[in-house]
């Protein structure tokens, strides 16, 4: 049996905590560059439309060779760490926020182990907490502000945010199914392929770093950009987006925002530096600017401070803005000591603002990248425990099951659970969706925008004057959802927000495109209020372990069977692997929170049916009575698993102790303890 290693215990913030830095940038693009015209000449069906001028798009790097997702990010994390002052093994946490997880040929798009998983192991990163993040065009910021959030606290001391976004298999999709002028595939022909990564730590000064950061998702209007799976024979993904209504919204909805949050901080417009916005196209950067001068009745935006890197880059998603801010960078247009605004945009609809003031930045990315030295000896720190400053509770619960569909099946287990609790959804401002498996591999917008959109939650532009809500998807696998209760519960503890709403599902999407090979899970969803708890109860704790040892013991990923998209999976002794980090980590756990089994009351494992929570809970030495089984249907609850297991449990008796454990591919176990 193996010695449990010394527990790292989350430091904590000491005095005044101000907002993050920017410690270091890294960016990578592919070597290959591709013009518009040769886009427009690889399209099946002629397309009469003046694309490089009304974009402003003249090339684009395009990965797929042999470099993929994974790679991109990968390679700018690694020139970010090799400017950085941290060494791989001091990194607290990993947040990758690509939407395109392509990592291989033929639409090879990873669904588990989680991105971060793998680049824990691949750059070393031996003591980070690693997780997903997506959220559309939004994602990277969306890391950032969990990062910076998170670092204002004091959970961690550093955060590495990594995009790459191999995203030009949807222009290949493209060239195949456009059939017309307008076509609503179009904006996969500006599609650019990058990698970026930004490490982040808490600024020692109120003048340096991110000032304000803020993001709000209007779920109304999730329909303007989706993205999935072809439905046609030749395969891949593809792209479909409201040219008209998507820009439109974006626009108008950015612009107030901005104003809003520059008047909030008192800044002065006239002394940014640099205006950073989403580089779609030159006509919808126009179109912001025009705005934007035309609401302060002055010249605000100038070709000056207008960053436009779009001609040779063209639209790279979630790594737009660092890409952006990178190529300034290197082009000496970018000063120590200057003020920038960052406009994010991403479908959904997701907007938001970030004013930052630079330190040095600019003059350290513009010299060499130091030669490597020596890493000296860092002592792994692989379990990681937080405990919470205030309780944080579980207040209402609501699940469904199949048959349907992702999206109404979410929406029910969203409804039950606003029934269950009496609440109006206009009062929930943070919703995270854990889900993994769905129907139709939908990837764009992130679930959490629809499931706002679906129930109402503060969902359109009538509703962002009063109150707004902030909606993204989060990846751990299996240990989704706590992972997302622990996010969850640290932003509200640190009254960011006031109450949360955790949803899931999963839906198998081999039912259907390949019965004989399923994956197991339950066709089940689920959701889950949280809120900040002056009685004393809720979650109190949470730990987390990683195996990077067994990351490659499960894993999952899209292919074609009999011409339909499918999962492909396969497992090297996953079970075993599981069980093993499983009662490790619950060992570990106990012991920092010099506790005993006995202690708790109530154990709840991962709910993959009667007989493996009953042997989980006898290899742990958990009394029979003790064990919460969720009634066995058939097939693994998966993310649902912790609300399935809230509801057959019943509300927790006062000082009644709980602990609550999850494990995913990776192999990744987290656990925490609930006081009734």
């Amino acid at each position: 049996v193996e010695a449990p290693i010394p527990v790292h215990s989350v430091p904590q913030a000491v005095g005044r905590s101000f907002g993050s830095r920017m410690e270091s940038l890294g960016a990578y693009v592919p070597p290959k560059s591709v013009s518009t015209r040769e886009i427009l000449d690889g399209c099946k069906t002629k397309i009469g439309f003046p694309l490089e001028r009304m974009t402003g798009i003249h090339s684009r790097r395009m990965a797929g060779d042999d470099e993929f997702s994974i790679d991109l990010a990968a390679n700018a994390a690694s020139e970010c760490l090799a400017r950085s002052k941290y060494k791989p093994g001091d990194i607290d946490l990993l947040i990758c926020c690509n939407i395109s997880r392509c990592d291989g040929p033929n639409f090879h798009f990873t669904i588990e182990p989680t991105t971060a998983s793998q680049l824990r192991v691949r750059l070393g990163l031996t003591s980070a907490l690693a997780f997903d993040v997506n959220n559309a065009c939004a994602g990277t910021f969306t890391g950032i502000l969990l990062a910076d959030s998170l670092l204002r606290s004091g959970a961690v001391r550093n955060a590495l945010v990594v995009s790459g976004e191999y995203i030009t298999h949807l222009t290949r999709t493209a060239q195949l199914e456009i059939e017309q002028f307008l076509d609503p595939q179009m904006a996969s022909l500006t599609l650019g392929d990058a990698g970026v990564a930004v490490l982040l730590d808490r600024s020692t000064t109120a003048d340096v770093g991110f000032r304000a950061l803020d993001l709000f998702t209007m779920g109304h209007y999730h329909r303007l950009c989706v993205a999935q799976a072809t439905d046609q024979p030749h395969g891949g993904a593809r792209m479909i987006t409201d040219l008209v209504n998507s820009p439109a919204v974006a626009i108008k909805q950015a612009v107030g925002h901005a104003t809003e949050v520059l008047h909030r901080n008192d800044w002065d417009p006239a002394e940014l530096g640099s205006i950073v916005m989403h580089q779609t196209s030159v006509t919808t950067l126009a179109g912001a600017v025009r705005e934007i001068n035309a609401h302060f009745g002055r010249t605000v935006c100038t070709p000056a401070n207008v960053v436009n890197n779009l001609a040779e880059r063209g639209n790279t998603a979630s790594s737009t803005h660092l890409l952006a801010l990178w190529d300034r960078i290197h082009a000496g247009q970018l000063e120590s000591g200057s003020k920038a605004l960052f406009a994010v945009s991403g479908s959904g609809q997701t907007v938001g603002t970030g004013l930052y003031t630079f330190d040095d930045l600019p003059d350290r990315m513009r010299r060499p990248v130091p030669p490597p030295t020596a890493n000296g000896v860092h002592a792994p720190r692989p379990f990681r425990l937080d405990r919470l400053p205030v309780p944080v509770a579980v207040g209402a619960v609501g699940v469904a099951t199949g048959p349907g569909d992702t999206i109404p099946m979410l929406a029910d287990a969203g409804r039950a659970c606003l029934a269950n609790g009496g609440i109006d959804p206009r009062t929930i401002d943070l919703a995270i969706h854990t889900g993994v498996y769905r129907t139709d591999f939908m990837n764009e917008p992130a679930l959490a925008a629809v499931a706002c959109g679906e129930l109402g939650m503060n969902a359109d532009e009538a509703a962002v004057a009063e109150r707004r809500t902030f909606a993204f998807d989060l990846g751990n696998g299996a240990a989704g959802t706590l992972t997302a209760c622990y996010v969850a519960s640290r932003l509200i503890a640190a009254g960011r927000y006031g109450r949360a709403m955790v949803l899931a599902s999963e839906a198998d999407p081999n039912e259907t495109a390949w019965p004989a090979n399923l994956v197991g899970v339950r066709r089940t969803a689920s959701a889950l209020t949280l809120e900040a708890e002056d009685r004393g109860h809720g979650f109190v704790s949470f730990g987390f372990r990683h195996f990077p040892e067994h990351v490659g013991a499960f894993e999952s990923f899209t292919g074609w069977y009999e011409g339909r998209p499918s999962v492909h999976h396969s497992a090297d002794r996953y079970e075993d692997a599981v069980t093993r980090s499983v009662v490790l980590t619950v060992r570990e756990f106990l012991a920092a929170e010099d506790a005993t089994i006995s202690d708790f009351a109530r154990v709840i494992l991962p709910q993959r049916g009667a007989e493996y929570v009953t042997a989980l809970g006898r290899d742990l030495g958990v009394p029979a009575e003790c064990l919460v089984i969720v009634p066995d249907r058939g097939g693994d609850h998966f993310t649902s698993g912790l609300a399935n297991a809230f509801v057959a449990m019943g509300t927790p008796k006062p000082g009644e102790r709980i602990l609550i454990v999850e494990a995913a591919a990776g192999v990744v176990v987290s656990c925490a303890s609930y006081m009734g």
